[in-house]
C-alpha cells in the first residue's frame, strides 16, 4: 500500500480540542498546519512518511515548550495536561509505522519530571520523557507485560521483599507497592540515571516509604561497566543491541555481595529483565539462590544468543542449585506451563523458577 490515511478530520478535531482544553492552542494558525500536515500524510509515500509528519509536528508545536518551560507549579502535573504527550499518546495509538520513534522524538519537547501519569490501581508514574515511548503504551493499553506482573504478585504476601531487576519506568515496582499497599519491600535496580531520578519521584509521589532505588548494573562481579544505552530505554544491555548507541559507565556489584553485606535484605521474589544479561546477575547470585530460594521470574529469549549462551546453560543454574521447578508463563492468562512440556526447539520467552 502505498498511500496511507494517518488519521480521519474528526480525530484530528478530537486532538485539537484537548490541546486547546490544556494549553489554549487552538488557534486559527494551529488548525491550518495541522490540517496541513494531514492532507500531505495522506498522499505521501509510506517510506517518507515518518519524517515528514515529525517534522510538521514539532515544527507546529514548538510553542508549547514555551509554555510548559512557564509553568509555576512545584510538582509534576497529570499528563493529561502536556499537549506534546496528548499528541504522542496519539501517534502511539493509530499509526500504522512510527508508533516509538514518533513519540521519542516529541519526547525532547517534555520538560523532565514535571508530568505524572495516572494508571488503573491508582498508580503513579513521573516521566523520563527520554522513555515517552513507553508511556504512551502504557496510556495506550494500561498495562505492560501483565503475565509477569500477575505471577510476581500471585508469589508475594506482605513483608516479603521484591527485587524488580531492570525497572525501567518503574511499572512492576510501583504497581507490586500499590498491590500491597507498600507492606512489600521493593528494591528496584536501574542504571540508566534520568530513570533513576524519575523512579525516585514516582515513589516520592505515590507516597511509597518502602520502595528503594538502587542503581547498580547487577553482574557477577565488582567495579566500573558499560550499559549501552539504544534508541529505546527498555534495550538498553551490557552488550549493545543497535548499530547506534551510546555507553554508560555503571557501577557494577553482584546481588551476592549486596545480600552477605547487609546492604539490601535478601529476596522472596525476584523479577529480572536485562536484555540478555540475566546469566551473569544469577552468577553473581548463586549464594543468595541457594541460601534463601526466592522464586526468580526472568527471560529467556534471543538475547541470549547476543551474549553467546543456550537456555540450557540459563536454565542450568536452578537445576544445579536444586530445589527448584521451571515453568514458561503464558502471555494469556499467565498460565504456568512445566518446563517439560515446551518446545525443546525454540525460545521459551517468560519463566518462573519457583521453589519446591
Amino acid at each position: 500500500m502505498n498511500d496511507i490515511i494517518f488519521v480521519t478530520r474528526g480525530d484530528a478535531e478530537s486532538l485539537l480540542v484537548a490541546l486547546g482544553r490544556v494549553d489554549g492552542a487552538r488557534d486559527e494558525f494551529l488548525l491550518k498546519d495541522f490540517y496541513a500536515t494531514l492532507d500531505r500524510y495522506r498522499s505521501i509515500n509510506t517510506s517518507f512518511a515518518q519524517k515528514l509528519v515529525t517534522q510538521a509536528i514539532i515544527r507546529s508545536f514548538k510553542m508549547f515548550k514555551t509554555t510548559m518551560s512557564r509553568s509555576k507549579t512545584s510538582g509534576p502535573r497529570s499528563a493529561s495536561r502536556s499537549a506534546v504527550f496528548s499528541l504522542a499518546k496519539f501517534v502511539n495509538r493509530v499509526a500504522p509505522r512510527g508508533r516509538g520513534a514518533i513519540p521519542r522524538k516529541l519526547g525532547r519537547w517534555v520538560p523532565e519530571k514535571k508530568f505524572y501519569l495516572s494508571l488503573e490501581g491508582n498508580v503513579q508514574l513521573v516521566m523520563s520523557p527520554g522513555s515517552l515511548d513507553v508511556y504512551c503504551h502504557l496510556a495506550n493499553r494500561g498495562q505492560w507485560e501483565p503475565h509477569v506482573l500477575q505471577t510476581c504478585e500471585a508469589l508475594l504476601e506482605k513483608g516479603d521483599v521484591f527485587y524488580d531487576i531492570g525497572a525501567n519506568v518503574g511499572y512492576m515496582a510501583m504497581s507490586v507497592g500499590r498491590r500491597f499497599d507498600d507492606t512489600v519491600s521493593v528494591i528496584a535496580f536501574e542504571p540508566q540515571p534520568t530513570l533513576v531520578s524519575a523512579l525516585q519521584a514516582s515513589a516520592d509521589l505515590n507516597g511509597f516509604s518502602n520502595v528503594r532505588i538502587l542503581d547498580y548494573m547487577l553482574s557477577s562481579d565488582e567495579g566500573d561497566g558499560n550499559l549501552y544505552i539504544s534508541s529505546h530505554s527498555t534495550h538498553a544491555s551490557a552488550l549493545p543491541r543497535e548499530a547506534s548507541t551510546t555507553p554508560l559507565k555503571c557501577r557494577k556489584t553482584s546481588i551476592d555481595r549486596l545480600v552477605s553485606s547487609g546492604e539490601i535484605a535478601p529476596p522472596n521474589v525476584i523479577k529480572i529483565d536485562i536484555e540478555g544479561g540475566e546469566l551473569d546477575c544469577f552468577r553473581g547470585a548463586t549464594e543468595t539462590l541457594k541460601d534463601y530460594r526466592p522464586h526468580v521470574v526472568f527471560e529467556s529469549d534471543e538475547n541470549m544468543e547476543r551474549f553467546g549462551y543456550s537456555k540450557e546453560s540459563l536454565l542450568g543454574i536452578f537445576e544445579s542449585i536444586g530445589g527448584y521447578e521451571l515453568f514458561k508463563i503464558e502471555r494469556n492468562g499467565a498460565k504456568l506451563i512445566p518446563l517439560d512440556k515446551c518446545p525443546a526447539d525454540r525460545s521459551l520467552g517468560n519463566m518462573l523458577a519457583r521453589r519446591k
